[in-house]
């Protein structure tokens, strides 16, 4: 199945962050429009309410809608043995479409949420509170091999 085309104002978007980029260069493009907020904008203007599996709804964004399939409709995490009480660490928790399904899978214990990006950071904390979700515990910082402050660039893709 192929892609419906771009409406008439996403077409004006691309040609117009085109030639900025062209200008000015896509890493500098993308920490100005994050600086004034642009990101923040367009993620909150973008998110809807997904249904998935298991009667949950989720926040997400057009972007998000591969993350959401392969957690509940391919269940690529099927095979993982999650105990009622276990501890589930996850790292990068995106906008927490796998915190909320482990934390169905540990009732007894708990989910460590760990997510850097302020943007996803809103979505995560929505996500766990729309779905009732009371065993996670959401940081908000990365995860790397020694402690440290490193500043995150936004590339403007959500997920990345």
């Amino acid at each position: 199945m192929s892609e419906p085309a771009p409406s008439a104002p996403r077409r004006a978007w691309h040609a117009v962050r085109a030639g900025l980029e062209a200008v000015v260069g896509r890493r500098a493009l993308d920490r100005t429009l994050d600086a004034v907020g642009f990101f923040r904008l367009r993620s909150l203007m973008l998110a809807k309410p997904t249904a998935v599996k298991g009667g949950l709804t989720l926040l997400a964004r057009p972007d998000d809608l591969k993350i959401l399939g392969e957690v509940f409709s391919e269940e690529v995490y099927g095979a993982v043995a999650i105990r009622e009480d276990d501890v589930v660490v996850d790292a990068g928790a995106h906008i927490g479409s796998f915190s909320v399904w482990a934390s169905r899978k540990c009732p007894k214990g708990r989910v460590v949420a760990f997510e850097p990006a302020p943007i996803n950071l809103d979505l995560l904390r929505r996500n766990l509170a729309r779905n009732g979700v009371e065993n996670v515990t959401v940081v908000p910082a990365g995860l790397g091999a020694a402690p440290g402050t490193l500043r995150l660039h936004w590339l403007g893709d959500f997920s990345m």
